[in-house]
């Protein structure tokens, strides 16, 4: 009787801990992935029987473009496997050309099916991934600074990554990007990462956060990753579950110190070992910090003044910084990007979409009741919701207040006879809420 056993590098050596005798009494032999030609001949094996089970046809440049695919963004999976899995994920799709052969239909699959399976899971547009459409790095910009107000620096070096994905420049050792952001609460750090989620993976669901004032105690790491024997680490678990997405570690000024020596590893070699022996690959994802370094000491003032105002801002949360964390773990990032106080303009402009969103909910939708507010509605909103302390964050309470509240009142208070319209005006120090 022969006995064969498969397994993964990262199965191997957790059996070797676990069974050492067992493992000893086989003889191993390493199969390598294939590369070149003999990757494209067991493909087109695999789509030959994957063609008659589900009544397609691949073309030869579907098999090209899955091994395209798979070599530049893979997430893990060696050659042929991770391109026989785009292929069935292009069989199960519906949109696809129809021919008729001498018996009987099929649907024929190009390479345009095999990149839309791939957008499909990843979630990446496919103007970054499809060599057939252009990127227009403008457009890319538009798009995070309608989410992303007053912090045009931190957005250019995030249209910069995406434009870098695009042109398969970035180092595919790594992380796709690795970025520090600097600066007092509420100034748009968690937002831009909810931002590039959006346009990277299509959801900020793709956002993966991780609080680090959770992780303060001694040895916190061992949460992240997980303990030999025990439960699946938080961090490892996620990724492992969705290799392609963003990373956030929130405050990780807050963390022990042990979780700075996984941010080594992962910043470093764009992967990390699990308590339970198996690698993880963080090459597929972007990692951000956010970090309030310096906000307790720097000037409420500053920022206000000018282009010397902004470089002074810089400099002390660099120098902040540059204080705290060991210079091997900020040599690895491959951005420091300083956030600036909000100036009274810019926290107008985030008040004016704040409240946009906020009369967007069902209950007025539903209804179809038109709410009408001025300039200077937002101008006071913004003045009742701003804490240069705080940044823009308690903008949405103070909207909940004057604006939300009052109008749930109103259509209580008239369920049976809605008004046709909603006024929102200006009244001694707030505002208030009138049925037109």
């Amino acid at each position: 009787m022969s006995v064969v056993c498969e397994a993964t590098p990262d199965d191997l050596a957790r059996a070797e801990r676990t069974h050492p005798a067992f493992v000893q009494a086989l003889k191993a032999l390493r199969i390598e992935p294939l590369r070149g030609d003999a990757a494209m001949i067991a493909l087109t094996s695999v789509a030959n029987a994957i063609g008659r089970a589900r009544a397609v046809r691949f073309t030869p440049d579907s098999l090209v473009r899955a091994i395209d695919l798979t070599e530049r963004f893979g997430d893990g999976s060696a050659l042929p496997g991770g391109a026989v899995q785009l292929l069935r994920a292009a069989a199960h799709r519906d949109h696809s050309l129809v021919v008729e052969t001498s018996s009987t239909k099929v649907r024929q699959l190009g390479g345009g099916d095999v990149t839309r399976a791939f957008c499909q899971r990843t979630g990446y547009p496919r103007e970054l991934v499809d060599p057939s459409v252009t990127l227009d790095p403008d457009a890319v910009l538009e798009r995070l600074r309608a989410r992303v107000v007053g912090q045009d620096a931190a957005i250019v070096l995030l249209r910069d990554l995406v434009v870098a994905l695009k042109t398969a420049m970035t180092d595919p050792n790594r992380p796709l990007g690795s970025y520090l952001l600097l600066g007092p609460t509420g100034v748009g750090k968690t937002e831009s990462a909810l931002a590039l989620a959006e346009y990277l993976f299509g959801d900020a669901k793709r956002l993966c956060r991780f609080d680090m004032s959770e992780y303060a105690a001694y040895g916190s790491a061992a949460r992240l990753v997980g303990h030999y024997g025990g439960a699946e680490g938080a961090l490892t678990r996620r990724v492992r579950e969705q290799p392609f997405g963003i990373v956030l570690f929130d405050e990780v000024e807050k963390a022990d110190g042990s979780v700075h020596d996984l941010l080594l590893q992962i910043l470093g070699e764009g992967r990390l070992t699990d308590g339970t022996g198996r690698t993880v690959s963080f090459r597929n994802t972007v990692v951000m910090l956010t970090s309030n370094l310096g906000a307790d000491t720097a000037s409420r003032s500053m920022g206000f003044g000018g282009p010397s105002g902004l470089r002074d801002v810089s400099t002390h949360y660099l120098s902040a910084a540059a204080a705290f964390f060991r210079p091997e773990l900020l040599n690895r990032f491959d951005h420091v990007v300083p956030y600036h106080p909000l100036s009274p303009a810019t926290v107008s402009v985030i008040a004016r979409r704040a409240i946009t969103r906020a009369l967007e909910r069902e209950g007025l939708a539903r209804r179809s009741i038109p709410v009408h507010y001025t300039d200077a509605v937002v101008e006071r909103v913004a003045a009742l919701g701003f804490e240069p302390k705080y940044g823009a964050r308690p903008l949405n309470r103070a909207i909940e207040h004057w604006i939300i509240g009052p109008i749930a009142k109103l259509l209580a208070a008239r369920s049976n006879a809605p008004p046709s319209r909603i006024d929102v005006v200006v009244e001694g120090d707030g505002v208030a809420v009138r049925a037109g």
